[in-house]
């Protein structure tokens, strides 16, 4: 039985009242933030503002929620539902270890609740490492947007240019390495002085890059593409890395366990790209692979 199956029938007893109605309200929507957060971090056009935004929220979230008040709510709430289902709700009972003493002064451990066991083996446990978690996550994401975040607001009025300066020979340290560099901080300043007078479109990073490869800019705005290039590849998630996994399952199986990697590969990118295979047209490709294919010879 799934969360939503025990609250449609919890929701259709007559023994229900506003208060169980109220906390399991309060339950469902604690499990719909973390989802909503999931769910957005999965999303392919996710930018690394709204990754930082979106993860410092739940962190802030899931540290408030580690309260002993919550606590009670929680397990307030777990006893009205079990009465519901007809189970007890008790904690079950373990046979604890003692250790032997053996010199007189040795204190002897006082015996910990069910519930303060409950309290520090899984309840903390399981909030602590979610916000371990989530800490590790959001300093990575936090120090990619530090580096490129005022790549996404171009036309903020707030930005000086000695600032605008500033960030560009930052990027210019950062993308170097020995003597080697892969973009010039002033001359990348001085793209985006150019840009800022003669685009008046949207000044997100994807648009820009579009109207940057449209009027054949790559090489009067080379530094400024090859900064766009490497911002727009940053990996926000692993959705994509993941879900590749998941359809190399689904392709091949126990049944086609002869595939050929190439064969394998493509139908890969086929099943990964559906969005781009569907836009593809198919009458041009057929073409091309029987004029591959021909076998027969004009005489």
């Amino acid at each position: 039985m799934t969360w939503h199956d025990l609250i449609k029938r919890l929701k259709g007893s007559s023994t229900i009242d506003a208060a169980q109605q109220k906390q399991m309200d309060e339950t469902t929507k604690q499990r719909r933030h973390i989802e909503i957060t999931s769910k957005s971090l999965q999303e392919v056009n996710l930018s690394i503002p709204q990754a930082v935004s979106l993860i410092s929220n739940t962190l802030e979230y899931v540290k408030d929620y580690r309260t002993d008040e919550q606590l009670q709510e929680m397990l307030e709430t777990a006893r009205k539902l079990s009465v519901e289902l007809d189970i007890e709700p008790k904690f079950e009972k373990k046979r604890g270890r003692t250790k032997k003493r053996i010199f007189v002064y040795e204190s002897q451990k006082e015996p910990m609740t069910k519930e303060d066991n409950f309290k520090m083996n899984f309840f903390n446990s399981i909030l602590d490492y979610a916000i371990g978690s989530l800490q590790d996550r959001f300093e990575i994401l936090m120090q990619q947007n530090n580096q490129f975040n005022f790549l996404y607001s171009l036309n903020a009025k707030g930005i000086t240019e000695d600032e605008l300066l500033k960030r560009c020979m930052d990027l210019e340290k950062l993308l170097s390495c020995n003597k080697l560099k892969d973009v010039s901080g002033t001359d990348l300043f001085e793209e985006i002085k150019y840009l800022r007078n003669h685009y008046k479109g949207n000044y997100s990073p994807r648009n820009i890059l579009d109207f940057i490869c449209s009027n054949n800019l790559n090489a009067a705005l080379g530094n400024f593409f090859v900064s766009l290039r490497i911002l727009l590849t940053l990996p926000v998630s692993v959705a994509t890395a993941e879900r590749s996994f998941s359809k190399m399952k689904l392709i091949k199986m126990y049944i086609c366990s002869t595939m050929t990697q190439d064969r394998m590969d493509g139908l890969a990118i086929l099943s990964i790209e559906q969005a781009i295979a569907k836009e593809s047209d198919l009458e041009d490709m057929i073409k091309s692979f029987a004029i591959v294919k021909a076998r027969k010879v004009k005489l």
